[in-house]
């Protein structure tokens, strides 16, 4: 690693290697993205790290749920989603030229034809912030005529059918956001390559950072954070519509929930336009980056690992305590119980495998209080389908304990991107019955023709369909054979495929090839 000193304040520190741009995430959120976070830092503590966290406000920063390692050297924060301070509401005096610079590069932004124009308009007006318009506010956006006579043109190119006030009212909540993070830029620490883990804020911020500093930006996905912001958009009560909508046609109606699609799928298009490489977990969203305008060539499936050596004595243990009857089968499930995981459909699959093979029975495994509602809704279902001798409620435990009880493993999420708990099992030689969503079909059937010529490791059903899940559950607990068969194909598959050191490796070709450029690019 080589190291070059710069300024912070009275301080002086080497550039880091690579600084993680984070929205929402580690350290401040649990769940499977900051827990691979947490994972990269460790295996990668020859590398020095910066982090720039982006959260709404400083309540989203209030707890940490993982200790900071060594190898963080520069930790930074910026809230997007706090009230612009009462200076910043105030305009500024603009001189004439920059008042005309700054309608010039509006319009460019807002009214010029064809996302690859305006993805180079966004970049060069956060160029033209750094260096002329650092005198400008929030408030000139809010009250120079120029922005004024722009933010019409584009009310009366394509929203006339909403009031104006209704229209003015959701630029201004949408770009309030934008602004603190442009503001923020100063901000993101000096480093010799960026990388953010979404599209979104911290993709954007990847994409200005990248075009200011000309060093090298990539991007890992494990959702599509844009198909992700579509969804919520579209079902969000939060988004204020008109009242009145009577008299609107039906695109009419949902003109102010599309400007934020819009405006995150342009943010989407210029952190793709930017980034290089562009990294997805598996095939499926790999295909849905192009589709929302990722270059093809820059698109690279690196899945997400394990250690499959970690649970080589779960394996051993749970073989030992194989019950002697083959029909006596234990299903396991292990997840939050929350309503994406469709815990319900499992119970009624349970039900309807109970009437066929009273013998088998269900541990479901996992944390009940993230929301109650639903898992007091599932404990009564246990109730009215008698199903109190079937199933149970475990709680939370360690997987590679858990795992030594189970002999085939249930997912029935109605979404998922690369579910671990379905390498974990594979690790343990245990075959999953999974619902056909994000990378499951992947795990189970093979990516790559060699992969699939492993074998499979499992059978997949459609979403919400208990029968399915149920008849796959009943052919896994009749034949003790087509488990271990299955069983066997898993644990070979996360061995040649999924071992995270493998993984991690091209990450860290990656960091090592871009981060000796950007070292290059400081010392020039």
């Amino acid at each position: 690693m080589q190291e070059f000193l710069v300024e912070r304040g009275e301080e002086r520190v080497s550039i880091p290697d690579v600084c993680l741009l984070l929205e929402g995430t580690y350290p401040y959120v649990r769940g499977g993205v900051s827990s691979w976070v947490n994972r990269l830092l460790e295996l990668h503590s020859d590398l020095t790290f910066a982090l720039f966290f982006l959260g709404a406000n400083q309540k989203s920063a209030s707890k940490q749920f993982y200790k900071i390692p060594e190898n963080v050297v520069i930790f930074e924060k910026a809230f997007l989603f706090e009230k612009p301070s009462e200076e910043d509401l105030k305009p500024a005096r603009l001189g004439k030229q920059t008042l005309g610079e700054l309608r010039d590069r509006l319009a460019a932004l807002y009214l010029a034809e064809g996302d690859e124009v305006r993805v180079k308009a966004a970049l060069d007006f956060s160029i033209w912030l750094e260096g002329k318009g650092k005198d400008v506010r929030f408030g000139n956006l809010l009250e120079e005529r120029v922005c004024w006579d722009v933010l019409r043109e584009v009310y009366e190119r394509g929203f006339y059918e909403v009031s104006f006030i209704d229209f003015f009212w959701t630029c201004r909540i949408i770009h309030a956001p934008l602004w603190q993070m442009l503001r923020a830029l100063p901000k993101v620490p000096k480093a010799a390559v960026y990388h953010s883990i979404s599209t979104g804020y911290a993709g954007a911020m990847g994409a200005f950072v990248a075009r200011l500093k000309g060093l090298p930006y990539f991007l890992s996905e494990h959702g599509i954070y844009t198909k992700e912001r579509m969804i919520e958009i579209t079902q969000a009560d939060w988004i204020y519509e008109p009242k009145n909508t009577s008299f609107l046609s039906g695109s009419a109606r949902l003109a102010l929930k599309n400007i934020w699609i819009h405006m995150f799928s342009f943010l989407g298009k210029m952190t793709y336009d930017t980034a290089d490489p562009i990294i997805s977990l598996y095939s499926g969203n790999a295909r849905l980056q192009r589709e929302f305008g990722a270059a093809v060539d820059r698109v690279e499936i690196i899945p997400n690992g394990i250690l499959p050596e970690r649970f080589a004595e779960s394996r051993a243990r749970r073989k030992e305590q194989m019950p002697e009857d083959p029909a006596a089968c234990r299903i396991g499930f292990v997840g939050r119980m929350v309503p994406i995981k469709d815990v319900k459909t499992l119970l009624r699959a349970a039900r309807m495998v109970a009437d066929v093979m009273p013998q088998v029975r269900f541990a479901l495994w996992g944390p009940t209080d993230e929301d109650e509602e639903y898992f007091a809704e599932c404990q009564e279902m246990i109730v009215s389908l008698g199903l109190g001798e079937v199933v149970e409620f475990c709680g939370s435990g360690k997987v590679e304990e858990i795992l030594v009880t189970v002999d085939v493993l249930v997912l029935t999420s109605i979404s998922e991107a690369l579910p671990l708990v379905i390498l974990e099992a594979f690790a343990c030689g245990i075959p999953a019955v999974s619902t056909d969503v994000g990378a499951c079909r992947e795990l189970l059937n093979g990516r790559t023709e060699e992969d699939k010529a492993v074998g499979r490791a499992g059978i997949l059903t459609g979403i919400s369909s208990p029968s399915e899940v149920a008849e796959a559950l009943i052919r896994m607990a009749k034949s003790r054979e087509m488990r271990e068969k299955m069983g066997e194909a898993g644990l070979e598959r996360v061995s040649l495929f999924y071992d995270e050191k493998k993984i991690m490796a091209r990450y860290d070709e990656i960091y090592k090839t871009l981060s000796a450029r950007g070292h290059e690019l400081w010392q020039a």
